[in-house]
């Protein structure tokens, strides 16, 4: 059983977050700086609510900004770093036992009707999930991240039990689920091209989210998947359901959607922001997705702020 009290809090000055047990903990951490380099046991979440956190992952590098996490297998070694100038970085770092992976697993196919061919692979009884950054709006386990780290930060959650962890270990295989299914739709032989194919795509599809007020190109989303223009496109589509430019078209005006709900910047202003430099296109394209001007859009929506 895991304990009531599997919910900790680390704030600057204090001990890092280290433990050699295979156990369900939640931690929330609010730091300026932090170096920390620790063999990973369990499942890993790392969450990042605002600021940046820099780490390896067996010597292989990644940078969450807020609103990423990344998930980590268990015996990984993992190194740590956070150094901020401004204010503190805030993250949720979740653990979760493989006995509590395996028993979400078990739940999961159990769920299901006819034969399952199970896509995940087996570490230690414990499945093994795909190492990446992935985006919190965009994903099951995302949402509900979203929505612990909320409740974390704001003091209306003191305690994590077993259900809180019963419910992110579902979430994620749900999420890596998705992932695998995405995978599947590359229509090469070998699973290992495809997973290399995938890993490249996702670069590009971060690439995307990370740069979205600059002029993107497929010459430059091409070069950074380090694919042809042609396969590039091509594969995109075949897993994302959308070629990248429409996928970026998308991800701009939902960008803009947001702000024009949660700020009072100016039309052309948000459009600056999410890189649409032309206002009377911008108008267009919002109109045709949302069926209201943007005008008439942040009336209608303006209690929502």
């Amino acid at each position: 059983m895991i304990p009531a009290t599997s919910l900790s809090f680390l704030e600057d000055g204090q001990l890092p977050v280290v433990s050699a047990k295979n156990q369900a903990r939640l931690v929330f951490t609010r730091v300026k700086k932090y170096e920390r380099k620790v063999e990973n046991r369990g499942i890993a979440i790392k969450y990042v609510m605002s600021g940046r956190l820099k780490l390896k992952v067996d010597f292989r590098a990644y940078t969450l900004e807020a609103g990423d996490f990344l998930l980590i297998n268990d015996r990984q070694m993992v190194e740590y770093e956070i150094s901020s100038q401004g204010e503190a970085v805030e993250s949720l770092w979740v653990y979760l036992d493989t006995e509590s992976m395996k028993d979400a697993l078990d739940r999961m196919v159990r769920g299901m009707e006819g034969p399952v061919v199970i896509p995940f692979s087996m570490q230690q009884n414990c499945p093994e999930v795909y190492q990446q950054v992935y985006k919190a709006q965009e994903d099951p386990l995302g949402d509900y991240l979203i929505e612990l780290g909320e409740a974390v930060k704001s003091g209306q959650m003191r305690q994590a039990d077993q259900s809180v962890y019963q419910k992110l270990a579902d979430r994620l295989l749900v999420s890596q689920w998705q992932v695998f299914e995405q995978i599947q739709r590359l229509t090469s032989a070998k699973l290992s091209t495809k997973m290399e194919l995938y890993r490249r795509l996702c670069i590009a599809k971060a690439y995307i989210h990370q740069h979205l007020d600059e002029a993107l190109d497929l010459d430059t989303l091409s070069q950074v998947a380090c694919l042809s223009k042609y396969h590039f496109i091509r594969l995109f589509k075949e897993v994302f359901g959308q070629t990248p430019r429409q996928y970026l078209i998308a991800l701009r005006l939902e960008s803009a959607r947001h702000m024009l709900v949660q700020s009072d910047k100016s039309f052309h202003e948000i459009c600056q922001d999410v890189g649409l430099k032309d206002s009377s296109s911008f108008g267009r394209l919002f109109k045709r997705n949302y069926g209201a001007t943007p005008h008439i859009y942040r009336r209608m929506h303006a209690n929502q702020a």
